[in-house]
């Protein structure tokens, strides 16, 4: 599959204590291929071993973050439940009742003469199912209002002298069952009983559906309900629900995307009904392959001056723990290519990461080395260099809708580097940076198209072993920058017959800084990967 990179520019500002940078990327997969326009930013008083440093550096770093997204590349489930248009309510009904309020009321025996208060239903359910019943429109179903106009204009549940008769009521009920399916409680049911409406108040009976056992299936027949504390490892770590929670598709849907995150496993599951009224039993069906895998790559991404192609080899294990998690480990080096004389890279990665329902914890480490000869006046030089990054990352789902989630994510990191002239390292070059960053992300999905979008703030803190920037006793650097980063990307597939793989991408990437930024963290594009 061949690729088509453009970039369009970049703005950098170095000599003042604010700087801004700006590039534009689009993909066009499987037309042609375009040469890459590169701009490299580089301190003007940077030694020739730090500036191969930093492209060395900035280089393997770019590698890693691709290889990071290939193999942590989740599958994203998306489960649409079906709900039916709710015509509008008549005009005129006959034989009908004037009702002046309509009230939600929770699960119970028996509703007698006394409305069950709405407490009863989960938190917040009142509110949200009003405002739809009001809107005629739950939470992005299409639908219409709930009485003819004018007379929509009121609320519902507060309007006064609604007539309605058998029909009505009945467009009522469907109203606020595609609420329950529109917010994914989907085994949940809105009911109409028998009821004295000569008051002037229509009860509408909700009853969520709870969960009563997640299993795993196996040959014995029927449900084997399950409490908390006996869930299998692996269910235990996949679902945000357990027994007892409000059945949510939501939840379902993010329990197979944990289930599917590593490429050897598959899974499904089936929602059976409960032995007890309006419960459910969830029965998952999990296969899981061979856990070990190799992964080989080749390309030309280097550099001339330590290599142009480069190499990797991948070993990842695949639940290792048996929670869904995910473990590998990646050797690179150069293959060749490029300048003449003694040159070339080195580097290994280590990666572990786990969920638990709407959390994910990630733990990355990475070092690398390079080394390049490079003719003198009067001798031939060796420069060289090291570097290492450590990050561990949490993050949570904050709100998962039928069309996108939110996420929240913290990150603490540390970097470090050093630089070499013949075997002797250049002191004033050493750099250790920590930090912490923290942002929200966003993912909305539209047919097969997908748009994500970031914004995170970054910020060097001290911690971890850093030591002051090199730079910052000329006031053009420090260890203790501070940067906000935004991303947008946008993905299309094509769906050409000719070309059933095509597809569109274009990538916006944006950053500000809030104080002078040494090389490593200035805005750089060029790359294979910008």
């Amino acid at each position: 599959m061949l690729q088509t990179t453009g970039i369009s520019a970049a703005r950098s500002v170095t000599s003042s204590r604010r700087s801004a940078g700006f590039a534009f990327r689009y993909v066009l997969a499987g037309l042609f291929c375009l040469p890459s326009i590169g701009v490299v930013n580089a301190q003007g008083t940077a030694t020739e071993a730090e500036r191969r440093g930093i492209d060395a550096s900035r280089r393997q770093q770019e590698r890693e973050q691709e290889q990071r997204l290939r193999l942590q590349n989740a599958p994203e489930v998306r489960l649409q439940p079906t709900a039916a248009l709710s015509p509008r309510l008549p005009r005129e009904e006959s034989p009908c009742f004037r009702i002046e309020v309509i009230e939600l009321i929770g699960p119970a025996t028996d509703i007698g003469t006394t409305a069950v208060p709405s407490a009863e239903l989960p938190p917040g359910w009142s509110t949200w199912l009003l405002d739809a019943l009001d809107a005629g429109t739950p939470h992005g179903a299409v639908g219409q209002p709930l009485v003819a106009r004018p007379d929509a204009d009121s609320p519902l549940h507060q309007r006064s002298g609604i007539c309605l008769g058998g029909r009505g009521i009945a467009i009522v009920q469907q109203r606020a069952q595609a609420a329950l399916l529109a917010r994914g409680y989907i085994t949940s049911r809105a009911l109409v009983e028998a009821q004295n409406l000569s008051s002037g108040r229509l009860r509408l009976r909700i009853i969520p559906g709870r969960i009563q056992a997640l299993r795993l299936e196996s040959p014995a027949p029927g449900p084997r309900p399950t409490a908390e504390s006996e869930l299998p490892p692996l269910l235990a770590s996949a679902s945000p629900a357990r027994p007892g929670d409000v059945l949510n598709l939501r939840d379902l849907e993010q329990t197979l995307e944990n289930l599917k995150r590593v490429p050897t496993a598959e899974a499904d599951i089936r929602i059976e009904p409960g032995a007890t009224p309006a419960t459910s039993n969830w029965v998952v069906r999990h296969q899981q392959g061979f856990p070990l895998r190799l992964t080989l790559s080749a390309d030309d991404s280097g550099s001339p001056g330590t290599g142009v192609y480069q190499g990797s080899a991948t070993v990842s294990w695949d639940a290792p723990l048996g929670l869904n998690d995910l473990f590998y480990a990646t050797q690179n080096q150069d293959l060749g290519g490029g300048e003449d004389g003694s040159r070339g890279t080195r580097g290994q990665s280590l990666h572990y990461s786990l969920p638990w329902g709407y959390w994910s914890l990630g733990l990355t480490h990475s070092n690398n080395r390079y080394y390049q000869s490079v003719v003198g006046l009067n001798q031939t030089y060796v420069y060289s260099g090291t570097s290492a990054n450590t990050e561990l990352r949490l993050s949570r789902v904050l709100v998962r809708t039928a069309v996108g989630k939110t996420s929240a994510s913290l990150k603490a990191f540390q970097r470090r580097s050093n630089n070499y002239i013949d075997d002797t390292e250049v002191q004033i070059q050493r750099r250790v940076v920590g930090g912490w960053e923290a942002g929200l992300a966003h993912k909305t999905v539209l047919g097969g198209a997908s748009l994500d979008s970031s914004l995170s703030y970054k910020v060097g803190t001290g911690d971890f072993g850093s030591l002051p920037a090199p730079e910052e006793a000329s006031g053009t650097g420090t260890s203790r920058f501070g940067l906000t980063l935004a991303e947008l990307s946008l993905l299309v597939p094509l769906n050409w017959p000719y070309l059933p793989q095509a597809r569109y991408s274009a990538l916006l990437r944006w950053q500000h800084n809030l104080t002078p930024l040494t090389p490593q963290d200035r805005f750089a594009i060029g790359g294979r990967y910008t």
